[in-house]
């Protein structure tokens, strides 16, 4: 594989085509690789390149690793919990903190005046409102 190259493969929730680019090698068996959107990938998917006058190539996910971020929170901050993974920062970046929920459907479950846990039980929250968030933001 050449740095600019593209990778495609199939979302692993609604099966709809994507693209990835190789952006950089990390090592003779790694690679950084750019998306212009969140997809979701699990074990099993299968990988292309494009064949750009090579060879095409086919390979399949192993193990993902996750590759948490840091959201500090303290007593009395807003936390906002999306359902979907296009957000993810501290209040420094001049927003609230935000997180995506790994169990999306959680969400039409909550209700103002609910707590709710979050990493395990280690961040305890009141749910003080509750909005729909229009596509396209």
């Amino acid at each position: 594989m050449k740095i600019g190259q593209k990778i495609t493969f199939k979302d692993a929730r609604d099966e709809r085509p994507h693209t990835m680019t190789v952006l950089e090698w990390l090592s003779p068996m790694r690679v950084r690789i750019g998306l212009e959107q969140t997809v979701y990938l699990k074990d099993g998917i299968k990988l292309e390149t494009d064949s750009n006058g090579n060879n095409k190539w086919s390979f399949t996910i192993r193990t993902i690793e996750p590759q948490p971020i840091e959201v500090t929170v303290q007593s009395g901050d807003i936390l906002r919990l999306y359902r979907d993974t296009r957000r993810g920062y501290n209040a420094s970046d001049g927003l609230s903190a935000a997180i995506s929920c790994t169990y999306p459907e959680a969400i039409d479950q909550v209700k103002v005046g609910h707590r709710i846990f979050i990493d395990d039980g280690k961040i305890e929250a009141l749910v003080r409102e509750q909005y729909l968030e229009l596509e396209g933001w």
